[in-house]
């Protein structure tokens, strides 16, 4: 289907969960993943490509009933060293308010 062999969909969003755990994205505390909306797989992802992931802030909001916590919305695209998107997903994240 694919003209040779491709890793699964889910091995791409585990290297990207690593790639974005270990960037000083949360190196500032505690931080709890509420959900992922709009997972999209847009290209194979075959052996030897190497990836990056991106993440971009979609919005920033305080909760309503603790003020110390608020939600940081992401995009995050994993890409393909040659820049061509390969998954794209928004996480919605429990973070300490003042982050």
């Amino acid at each position: 289907m694919f003209g040779g062999i491709v890793a699964s969909g889910w091995h791409g969003l585990s290297a990207t969960m690593r790639l974005i755990v270990r960037s000083d994205l949360f190196a500032g505390g505690p931080i709890v993943g509420v959900g992922i909306d709009r997972l999209r797989f847009l290209q194979p992802i075959r052996a030897g490509d190497r990836l990056r992931a991106e993440a971009e802030v979609l919005e920033v909001r305080p909760s309503r009933t603790h003020p110390e916590r608020g939600y940081l919305v992401l995009r995050i695209a994993t890409r393909r060293s040659d820049g061509t998107p390969v998954l794209t997903q928004d996480w919605t994240l429990l973070v300490r308010a003042g982050r």
